[in-house]
């Protein structure tokens, strides 16, 4: 990702994709995600308290692996978020499973969306801090 668009919040640049998309300068698959501009600011906000949870995330191809402690709520949380999500953001391929005593959630997305995704979930190969 270029130094500018590290800079640039989600909203701009799902904006951006989705504005060049509609001047007929891109192909389909749709990059971009169907909530207003309020409700991309309330979603990155929900994933980043969910993502805080995560004792684990790392970059596979395509996109970013996640691992989280399993108690019903937390995967619950998980599910319900990952599905809103694919609601609106079409292009994201989640998938959800139970490993090794972890919930693990990876999300993919088309070359094209790779950047978008990176500005959503962060990129990463970090262990994180169990949550207290």
């Amino acid at each position: 990702m270029s130094a500018g668009a590290d800079e640039r919040s989600q909203g701009d640049l799902v904006g951006d994709l989705a504005s060049e998309w509609q001047a007929g300068g891109m192909n389909l698959p749709l990059i971009a995600c169907s909530l207003d501009t309020a409700g991309q600011q309330q979603r990155l906000i929900e994933w980043r308290e969910l993502l805080a949870g995560a004792i684990l995330r790392e970059e596979i191809p395509g996109g970013m692996r996640f691992s989280f402690p399993v108690h019903d709520e937390m995967v619950g949380r998980v599910r319900a978020l990952a599905t809103a999500e694919q609601q609106c953001c079409s292009f994201l391929s989640f998938t959800i499973s139970e490993q090794d005593g972890l919930a693990v959630m990876s999300v993919v997305a088309p070359p094209e969306g790779l950047e978008a995704l990176l500005v959503l979930f962060g990129a990463g190969g970090e262990r994180l801090p169990s949550p207290s």
